[in-house]
């Protein structure tokens, strides 16, 4: 049985899959990632996986 994610769910995973890849393009780039957007990335990587 496959369980259908909420509208609020599907927006907080796109919300912490568009700030990983920002990171990502930060570090791919040799660039230093910013702490306040690696930490923005973090929070919503938590708030999807409690």
């Amino acid at each position: 049985m496959k369980l259908k994610a909420s509208f609020d769910d599907n927006l907080r995973i796109k919300e912490a899959e568009n700030l990983a890849n920002v990171v990502s393009m930060y570090a791919a780039g040799g660039m230093a990632i910013p702490g306040e957007l690696q930490t923005s990335m973090l929070d919503a990587v938590n708030r999807i996986t409690k």
